[in-house]
């Protein structure tokens, strides 16, 4: 469980995956795996299995809803 907050928007606040509805986890999704290829590419192991562990929250949280 990440406590941490994540800004999906400019205009919007950050939130935590917890408070998300299903239309910003989609995005969230989307942004996390993007970010975990873009540490793949830099070699930074630990950085992409965060946002690796990040992405399935995302999607168990999705499911849930």
């Amino acid at each position: 469980m990440y406590k941490r907050k994540f800004k999906i928007s400019k205009k919007g606040k950050a939130k935590r995956i917890t408070e998300m509805d299903k239309s910003e986890l989609t995005k969230m999704i989307g942004l996390a795996a993007m970010m975990a290829n873009a540490c793949g590419f830099a070699d930074d192991g630990a950085g992409q299995n965060m946002w690796i562990g990040i992405e399935g929250e995302c999607k168990t949280r999705l499911e849930a809803l």
